[in-house]
């Protein structure tokens, strides 16, 4: 997802005072629904969540800040955490906040004990109760970052020296974690951060969203939408099976039920 730009995302329809990298979607479980349900889209610049509500009709209702108090150098990513919050990453002020969605309100402004510079994407580990998140563009040795969200240790690594990081997705499981760069690839790290195997893709990948039914993950900024075989959790492959070119953007997420949501900066929707 890439800071500072602004765009607008409401599923379906525009919102223009939105300016969005994410789209998390709630059914009521955490689990991500079909195209009925509630959104949440992160509002860069404004410090704030705001809440798109699909009904089963196809009407839309935007409530913009529906959620307030973040830096306003953010927030930049959303993940729902096990317990049923929220996780937003500001980039501009180094910080994992928790929100409570229900009550409306930031629980914790900071996770994480370490700062991590310009930290953009996120993804939740189920296995560890972690989340690990990239550093916009990070190339140097703090460009993956893992926090343990009981204790807000921060651990930073990047052994391999992959390059021009954007997106980080991991599996249901917690067993496989991907990250995207703009450089042009894909590439499945370990827990350590060391890469397993690496996927050449055209473009410049950015936001990554991964689909448990399917086992495939999806890719934004592949000239497209990169769909790629991942063999699933329990897998071992990493082969790109298609380019959706149709439609590209930033914020990207898979709902398990054949939907992919696109935040699209370019348009404003």
């Amino acid at each position: 997802m890439k800071p500072l730009q602004r765009a607008a995302l409401a599923a379906f329809v525009a919102a223009p005072f939105l300016m969005p990298m994410v789209v998390l979607a709630d059914s009521g479980s955490n689990a991500v629904g079909g195209s009925p349900g509630t959104y949440y889209v992160t509002q860069i610049g404004d410090g704030a969540i705001a809440r798109v509500v699909v009904a089963s009709d196809g009407s839309v209702k935007v409530d913009s800040n529906y959620i307030s108090g973040l830096p306003t150098a953010g927030p930049d990513s959303a993940v729902f955490a096990t317990d049923g919050t929220m996780l937003t990453s500001n980039f501009g002020a180094g910080s994992i906040s928790r929100v409570d969605v229900g009550a409306r309100k930031v629980l914790t402004a900071q996770v994480n004990k370490v700062l991590i510079s310009t930290i953009a994407d996120l993804a939740l580990d189920p296995s560890s109760n972690a989340v690990w998140g990239v550093v916009y563009g990070g190339t140097g040795p703090t460009a993956i970052s893992r926090v343990d969200l009981a204790t807000g240790n921060t651990s930073s690594m990047n052994p391999d020296g992959l390059t021009d990081m954007g997106g980080i997705a991991i599996t249901e499981t917690g067993s496989r974690i991907f990250v995207s760069s703009h450089a042009g690839y894909i590439a499945e790290v370990d827990k350590n951060g060391h890469q397993v195997r690496k996927l050449t893709v055209q473009g410049s990948p950015d936001g990554l969203s991964y689909d448990p039914s399917s086992g495939y993950l999806f890719a934004a900024g592949c000239g497209g939408i990169c769909e790629i075989d991942t063999g699933g959790a329990a897998g071992s492959r990493l082969a790109l099976l298609k380019t959706f070119n149709a439609v590209d953007g930033d914020g990207i997420a898979a709902d398990g039920n054949g939907h992919v949501f696109v935040a699209k900066s370019t348009c404003g929707s």
